[in-house]
């Protein structure tokens, strides 16, 4: 038999443990909440930013002609002039005043598609222009810029560059929603 003084020892430690272990599952209880918390909020956004127009949700080409890429009509906009091949082209389209030109190429690798856009915010920036650029995602890098003349917005969709320069925002935006790029 244990004297009482054991038993209130004994009866203590077993309360200390009682307790302890009791904050530590509540302890894990509320990480498991926060984390649930946290998936449940992520469920509510998108899961990953695709870039204005959705660039990054666009189609990467497969094609083996300029003319299949940029077509005699996208839309409302009729093509008046293609010129190139795949490695490097040149298109202008047009509706009634508005007109757009389409510039790219088919890069060698990302790395070389992502640096023409590069070489595009260098040179509008050399102008002063005031501008937004995301680069070094994975597969596509873009670069905005618009003023009371312009809109333009290089991009690549993997080893795919594109320059697009359109003579107004709303045109750009047009433009944009017809361009399966």
């Amino acid at each position: 038999m244990r004297s009482p003084r054991e038993e209130a020892r004994r009866a203590t430690l077993l309360m200390i443990f009682a307790v302890v272990s009791s904050l530590i599952v509540i302890a894990i209880l509320i990480g498991l909440l926060i984390v649930i918390g946290d998936l449940i909020g992520r469920l509510g956004r998108p899961a990953r930013d695709y870039g204005p127009y959705n660039i990054a949700a666009r189609p990467i080409p497969m094609v083996a002609f300029v003319g299949d890429l940029l077509p005699l009509a996208l839309g409302d906009f009729k093509r008046l002039s293609l010129e190139g091949d795949l490695q490097k082209f040149r298109a202008v389209y047009e509706r009634g005043t508005e007109r757009v030109s389409v510039a790219g190429s088919q890069a060698i690798s990302l790395a070389a598609a992502q640096a023409q856009v590069m070489r595009i915010q260098e040179t509008d920036l050399q102008r002063n222009a005031r501008s937004l650029i995301e680069s070094a995602r994975l597969g596509f890098s873009f670069y905005t810029y618009n003023n009371a003349e312009r809109a333009r917005l290089a991009y690549n969709r993997d080893r795919w560059f594109f320059d697009i320069v359109a003579s107004s925002q709303r045109t750009l935006d047009d433009f944009m929603s017809v361009f399966q790029y």
